[in-house]
């Protein structure tokens, strides 16, 4: 993956900002700044695999419609509508990208449509964006704020694109309806439909410019978890080493080592969202080896296990590898190697900032790989998912104890 380009303040040259990076600054200007100029990310999500097949597959369908030029049946059935997918040729470029330059910023303007749809005689065109997710308690639909924000901005590129759009666009939505067992759970279809308004968009895109060609960062937002999380951190880490004066004073390098596992923690949390409700880990689970099977996962294929110095994760298939006979090794066989080889690589990123080395990672794969091992004797693979993050939670409180001892 090319290295991210940074902005230099103050630069001549054309600087390209997609439209979640205009999102960022909406939500917090200062780590926006932090991470467009000086190369200082927030600790990032994790990505949802379920919704990740909903798109593609979703793509694949209308595309299938778009093909033979007519209504989505759902799209006709909700909207009462002849409404379908448009096909004209500029759509492929527009899902690929679609580009629009602010001259009086030079800035270039990017997005990426997933669904462009029309009428039926072509006069009008409409954006559409696929969303995944579960079926709230009140089961009503509350547009998120960022989803409106995402369509006012491609709708700014849109009209500059081709004079036929309309303010006019959709949601569609395929939400998990959540029942007591994973059989009798389903996806159902909701379309949203919301009126666009792209008049904030030119005043934002000035303001980013400011924000960018200041020599320092801008004020953070209040309401940013980001910035909020790292003063309790450093607030923290303040009064842990104002402490008694019995207790020894904790070093420059283990405050910052206590930083990288207490950002380890919020993104082990935030996988525990994501991931672990009894009712989704399985279906995640089931996602990732069909994602793996068809190639379609990001990254390094899953299809080949997990091969690292202290821990291999491979197929159940009897054939040897060169690591099985290095001494203390440990090594998991299993038809489940693609889910735990990809749960592996979920907990690498979770603690990557903080195991540094062959030495450090050997550690964690003591723990995580045995408990991986163990768990499978007895469990399947929803459980040994589990037990996992269990054990990374256990292994996070000592470390923490460790760290203020």
């Amino acid at each position: 993956m090319p290295k991210k380009k940074l902005y230099i303040p103050n630069q001549k040259s054309t600087f390209q900002l997609s439209r979640s990076n205009i999102q960022s600054y909406l939500e917090c200007p200062r780590c926006f700044y932090l991470d467009t100029v000086l190369s200082i990310k927030r600790p990032s999500g994790l990505p949802l695999p379920i919704n990740m097949a909903i798109d593609s597959i979703l793509k694949n369908e209308f595309d299938y419609y778009r093909l033979n030029d007519t209504p989505h049946p759902e799209v006709e059935k909700f909207l009462q509508s002849p409404i379908k997918p448009y096909n004209g040729e500029e759509f492929v470029e527009w899902r690929k990208g679609a580009k629009i330059l602010h001259n009086s910023t030079n800035f270039e303007i990017l997005g990426k449509f997933d669904d462009v749809w029309t009428n039926e005689n072509s006069s009008e065109l409409y954006l559409s964006d696929y969303k995944g997710g579960a079926v709230s308690a009140t089961g009503t639909s509350t547009l998120h704020q960022s989803f409106r924000n995402q369509m006012d901005i491609y709708l700014w590129i849109a009209k500059q694109l081709d004079s036929r759009f309309t303010n006019r666009s959709f949601f569609y939505y395929k939400k998990l309806k959540k029942e007591k067992f994973m059989d009798d759970s389903k996806f159902i279809t909701e379309i949203v439909e919301y009126i666009a308004n792209d008049d904030w968009v030119e005043e934002v895109i000035a303001k980013i410019k400011v924000c960018l060609d200041s020599d320092t960062p801008p004020d953070s937002h209040q309401d940013c978890k980001h910035c909020n999380y790292t003063s309790k951190n450093n607030s923290l880490i303040s009064t842990i080493t104002s402490l008694q004066v019995k207790e020894p004073k904790l070093s420059k390098h283990k405050n910052e080592e206590l930083e990288k596992l207490l950002i380890a923690e919020e993104r082990l949390n935030e996988a525990k969202n994501l991931y672990t409700y009894p009712e989704l880990s399985g279906k995640v689970l089931q996602v990732v080896r069909e994602l793996s099977e068809k190639k379609k996962l990001k990254g390094k294929t899953l299809e080949r296990g997990f091969d690292a110095t202290g821990l291999v994760i491979k197929p159940n298939d009897g054939q040897a590898r060169d690591l099985d006979k290095w001494y203390g090794y440990i090594i998991i066989e299993s038809d489940y190697f693609r889910e735990l080889t990809w749960i592996m690589n979920m907990i690498l990123r979770i603690f990557k900032d903080y195991f540094i080395g062959m030495e450090a990672r050997e550690y964690l794969f003591d723990h995580i790989g045995i408990r991986m091992q163990e768990s499978l004797k007895t469990n399947e693979i929803n459980e040994v998912f589990h037990d996992v993050i269990d054990e990374a939670e256990q292994l996070i409180k000592k470390l923490k104890v460790n760290h203020l001892n």
